[in-house]
C-alpha cells in the first residue's frame, strides 16, 4: 500500500527539519532576512493610500502609481518607517496647474479658543510664547513632527494660513498708533520666527486685518505664512504680544500646512 502526502504537508515537514538544525545565529539571520523581504515587498507593491498598510511615500508617488486617483484623503509615509506611523493627508491632484499639493490639517481647527488670555500670561513681554513660556497649550497637528520634517525635505515650498480672532485689541497693525508694537510673533520649526520685519522672508502676508481697529466686537486678521527651499512650517507656537487693554480677548484658528 502506497501512502500519498500532499505537497503542503511535505513542505511543512521539510521546514521543520531545517529549523531544527539551525543554531541561534542562523535563526537570527533567517528572521532578519524575512523582515527585509517583507520591507522589500512593501516597497515594490503598488500603494493606493487607502490604508496605513498601503501608504505611499508621498502624494506624488500615489499619483505615479495610480494616475486615475482623484483628489482626496490618503495615507502617506514620508519617513518610510513602519506603517503604523503613516499619516492621513489631503492630496490635491491639480491637473490644470500640473502641481500636486499635500496638506496636513491641524488636530483641531480652533487651536486656541477665544478667551481672555491676557489675564493668564506669566509676563507681558512680546517675546514670551504661548506654550513654551506661558504653558497655555500647544498647536498640534494630525501628523507627527518627524513626518512633517520629512515632508518639508521632500518639498520645495510650504504655505499655511492662520486666522486670529480678536476683541478690543490689535494683533498685527495698530491703526490707533500707526505701528506694530502689538503684533504677534509666530514660531516655525527649527526655532524660525515669523514676525513683522523689513525682511519679507520672515514676514507673513496680510490677507486681511480687521483687528487693527481694536473693535469691541469680534473681528479677525488672516495671515499667510510661506516657506521655501528649507521648509520651516508648520507654525508650532506664537507670542501674543503686548496690549494695555485689560479687556482684550483673542483666539486662533490654524489652517492646514500645505507642501508642494
Amino acid at each position: 500500500m502506497y501512502r500519498y502526502y500532499s505537497a503542503t504537508a511535505k513542505d511543512e515537514t521539510d521546514e521543520k527539519t531545517v529549523m531544527s538544525k539551525l543554531n541561534g545565529q542562523e535563526l537570527l539571520f533567517k528572521n532578519k532576512l524575512e523582515e527585509i523581504t517583507k520591507k522589500v515587498n512593501k516597497f515594490v507593491s503598488k500603494p493606493d493610500g487607502k490604508t496605513q498598510e498601503t501608504a505611499a511615500r508621498t502624494c506624488n508617488d500615489l499619483k505615479a502609481y495610480n494616475p486615475e486617483l482623484p483628489s482626496g484623503m490618503y495615507f502617506i509615509d514620508p519617513n518610510r518607517g513602519c506603517h503604523e506611523d503613516a499619516i492621513k493627508v489631503h492630496c490635491n491632484f491639480n491637473e490644470e496647474e500640473d502641481q500636486i499639493i499635500t496638506c496636513v490639517p491641524p488636530a483641531q481647527t480652533t487651536s486656541v479658543a477665544r478667551a481672555h488670555w491676557e489675564s493668564k500670561v506669566l509676563s507681558a513681554s512680546s517675546d514670551k510664547y504661548f506654550d513654551e513660556h506661558h504653558g497655555l497649550g500647544s498647536l498640534d497637528y494630525s501628523a507627527e513632527m518627524t513626518q512633517m520634517k520629512y515632508l518639508g525635505l521632500l518639498s520645495n515650498n510650504a504655505v499655511q494660513n492662520v486666522t486670529i480672532h480678536c476683541k478690543e485689541r490689535p494683533v498685527w497693525f495698530n491703526q490707533q498708533t500707526g505701528g506694530y508694537e502689538s503684533a504677534m510673533k509666530f514660531k516655525g520649526m527649527k526655532e524660525t520666527v515669523f514676525a513683522q520685519t523689513k525682511d519679507s522672508k520672515s514676514s507673513p502676508k496680510v490677507l486681511s486685518d480687521d483687528c487693527q481697529y481694536g473693535s469691541k466686537s469680534w473681528k479677525a486678521t488672516v495671515l499667510e505664512f510661506t516657506s521655501n527651499k528649507y521648509i520651516r512650517l508648520p507654525i508650532v507656537d506664537f507670542a501674543p504680544g503686548m496690549v494695555s487693554n485689560g479687556n482684550a480677548e483673542y483666539g486662533l484658528d490654524m489652517g492646514p500646512v500645505c507642501f508642494y
